[in-house]
């Protein structure tokens, strides 16, 4: 009992004197100084003051540094030096933080692979294809091409697609082709995992052979499996184009097609 009541007396008389505590040392370098090993100098060496553990009288906390800079400071020649378990962790996971600076685990979809699209055999849209005399587009076609999209990620799908109309458009003739991605070849319904706008869109234009459509979607596959979704184009409008064709459109046939999916956050 004796020895408790020197211990905290010593210990009251440290703090009304020196305000500052230490432990393991008799020379606090800081408001509170714990020296881990016990193994300081009178000015510790880096290698001493790696088992340290510090308050200053500024608030910074250092853990491994006697001169913490910030008011968390770690320093360790060993990695990991900092864990944090709070259930969100996971391989490959990023720390970020909301408005108010709570920090949590969220998946990294910037490191995430990039995507080539499957190109598919394309397909040829005709006269038969245009839309009703409504003006209402069509059900449109499957080209044959899809992209897979990886496990709780968001891409961004970029297309590059050739339009090759045969014979080439006349001078008064032209019209709008639109492309979208869906769950199944069979539907005709853009997918509900595109956020935002779910067309890319490209024009026929007069007096041209060849025209190039490109456009980006986002796409959030928010499913714990990899999720394929399928290209599909429609004619939204078509104008004294006559007996045309539109050949072999979103598939391999044409060198300048390509479909590449990137991951963002």
């Amino acid at each position: 009992m004796k020895k408790i009541l020197l211990l905290a007396g010593n210990l009251l008389f440290v703090c009304l004197v020196n305000a500052q505590v230490g432990i393991n040392t008799s020379n606090p370098l800081g408001t509170f100084h714990i020296d881990g090993a016990k193994d300081n100098a009178a000015t510790p060496t880096a290698a001493q003051a790696a088992n340290d553990f510090i308050v200053t009288s500024s608030g910074n906390v250092g853990a491994g540094t006697i001169n913490p800079t910030t008011k968390l400071h770690v320093n360790s020649s060993t990695s990991p030096a900092f864990r944090l378990v709070d259930g969100t962790q996971g391989v490959g996971k990023v720390l970020s933080s909301d408005a108010n600076g709570n920090a949590t685990w969220v998946t990294d979809n910037t490191s995430k692979p990039t995507v080539i699209a499957t190109l598919g055999p394309g397909v040829t849209l005709t006269q038969a294809d245009n839309p009703p005399s409504s003006g209402t587009p069509g059900n449109g076609r499957d080209t044959g091409t899809s992209v897979t999209i990886p496990a709780n990620s968001k891409y961004i799908v970029m297309c590059y697609m050739l339009v090759r109309i045969n014979p080439n458009a006349p001078a008064d003739g032209y019209g709008w082709i639109q492309t979208t991605f869906t769950d199944s070849p069979a539907s005709n319904t853009h997918s509900a995992d595109i956020q935002g706008s779910w067309f890319i869109s490209g024009a026929i234009i007069p007096n041209q052979i060849f025209n190039m459509m490109s456009g980006a979607i986002v796409i959030n596959n928010t499913s714990a499996s990899p999720k394929t979704y399928y290209y599909r184009v429609r004619i939204a409008t078509a104008n004294n184009l006559g007996n045309y064709s539109i050949e072999s459109f979103g598939g391999s046939v044409w060198g300048e097609n390509n479909i590449i999916a990137v991951g963002i956050n």
